[in-house]
């Protein structure tokens, strides 16, 4: 089960949730997507949570096959009882700057990725704050001002990918950008 979604739209065969859930896993998924580097580190945020349900096997994976090209994916270990396969979507270069082309194009692999796992169902994390430079005093103003774009290049990933599994969510984990994600999904109809 886990948490309701707050929007639910069907895309080309897909259905795609709106879930948030504060620093929790929103339910039960066969992959989870989250943001990196090149260098394939999950040092940060909503990455380093996965890379812990792992017990780091993934990132030992990840690192055996890094670097990768901004918009590429890399596949790996699951988080025993919540995901069967991690997979990192290269969002940023090596400096950490991203672009939603990069944003959109990873999401595209990473959900193809999961699609050749068999995933029926993935979770796509809100890559927000993983984007933010480190340390992050930013005002809620700020974070939102990083946020739209972020949305809606992931919702664009989403939506034109042409191999998915058939159920996605989108795991937004700061219930402050709630309406941020609900405006680029309403855009997105």
């Amino acid at each position: 089960m886990g948490v309701k979604p707050i929007q639910q739209v069907k895309w080309d065969g897909k259905v795609v949730d709106i879930l948030v859930s504060e620093r929790r896993f929103p339910r039960t998924a066969e992959s989870v997507i989250v943001p990196v580097a090149p260098n394939l580190k999950m040092s940060f945020g909503i990455a380093k949570w996965v890379r812990d349900a792992t017990a780091g096997k993934f990132q030992i994976e990840a690192e055996r096959v890094a670097p990768l090209a901004p918009g590429e994916a890399f596949a790996g270990s699951g988080g025993k009882y919540r995901f069967q396969h991690a997979i990192v979507a290269v969002v940023m270069d090596d400096k950490k700057r991203y672009t939603a082309e990069w944003i959109e194009k990873s999401v595209q692999n990473a959900l193809r990725l999961a699609a050749e796992r068999h995933a029926h169902s993935c979770l796509v994390a809100d890559m927000t704050d993983d984007l933010m430079r480190q340390p992050q005093w930013l005002s809620l103003e700020e974070r939102k001002s990083i946020c739209r774009p972020v949305a809606k290049a992931i919702l664009q990933g989403v939506r034109k990918a042409t191999v998915s599994p058939e159920e996605v969510g989108i795991w937004v984990w700061r219930s402050e950008y709630k309406d941020i994600w609900m405006e680029a999904l309403n855009s997105q109809k």
